[in-house]
């Protein structure tokens, strides 16, 4: 092992090298700061960019490589962690003891934003080659089905959807419950995590419940309500999902959100 790690320590001395990488078994230790990770590369197949794992190393970063990665959260709104795509640099230690791994230099957070923003394009060109009927460019802009329908002049009739926990549900039934006119309002709530890019289809599928209650009940929903609670930027990256933006964009009730 020591003659393993001498040759290692003086084929790659004071050597740095800039990765692409995806994250994986992330852990975060808050008392020293450090972060334990795994840099993955998987292979694509096909569109999707999930595939066979090709090459895994372990990797770690201490606190000049915490550092940049807080930076890198707080100008991203990406938090450092799981299945995110990330640019690092890194320099190659061995351990007799722990093995192998790579040590978090820097991390460049325009390459996560491209990234994020790649995705988003990837959405909103697929909505616009499957769903032509619901998404169309006009102008250069582009426009949807539920853009067009137009608010009644007395908004009664609303479906929710959010987590039930959700303090922002919470804050929107009391507006509406003690509101000083005294106005009633007839509120469905479908319940449902709206958080988490692997929840996408159940969110999505709370588009398709409401129509359906609607159907049952012989009433039209005045508006759709999608509330949820703060948190960092990228809490809502499940909003960029096609499922999501497919049920907004084809919904037959006015579609609202309160972030």
């Amino acid at each position: 092992s020591l003659l393993v790690q001498e040759v290692i320590s003086t084929a790659f001395a004071f050597q740095r090298f800039w990765v692409i990488a995806e994250i994986s078994n992330h852990s975060f230790y808050s008392q020293k700061g450090f972060h334990y990770f795994d840099l993955i590369e998987t292979e694509k197949q096909g569109t999707s960019s999930k595939g066979s794992m090709v090459t895994k190393m372990a990797a770690v970063a201490w606190n000049a490589g915490a550092t940049r990665i807080k930076s890198f959260e707080a100008e991203t709104g990406q938090q450092f962690g799981n299945n995110i795509q990330v640019l690092v640099e890194v320099s190659v230690d061995f351990h007799p003891v722990y093995g192998l791994k790579l040590t978090l230099l820097d991390i460049d957070p325009r390459f996560t934003l491209g990234m994020l923003e790649q995705q988003k394009q990837a959405t909103i060109n697929k909505l616009l080659a499957e769903l032509p009927e619901f998404v169309w460019k006009e102008g250069g802009l582009i426009k949807t089905f539920n853009q067009d329908l137009e608010l009644p002049a007395v908004i009664q009739r609303i479906a929710i959807i959010s987590l039930s926990t959700a303090a922002g549900y919470e804050d929107f039934r009391h507006s509406l419950s003690e509101n000083p006119f005294g106005y009633e309002f007839v509120i469905h709530s479908f319940f449902v995590t709206v958080q988490g890019e692997q929840n996408a289809p159940a969110l999505a599928a709370s588009f398709e419940k409401i129509i359906s209650a609607a159907e049952d009940a012989g009433i039209d929903y005045d508006a759709v309500v999608v509330i949820r609670g703060g948190g960092a930027s990228t809490d809502l990256l499940i909003f960029d999902q096609f499922e999501i933006a497919a049920a907004v964009a084809a919904c037959p009730f006015p579609v609202m959100t309160g972030i």
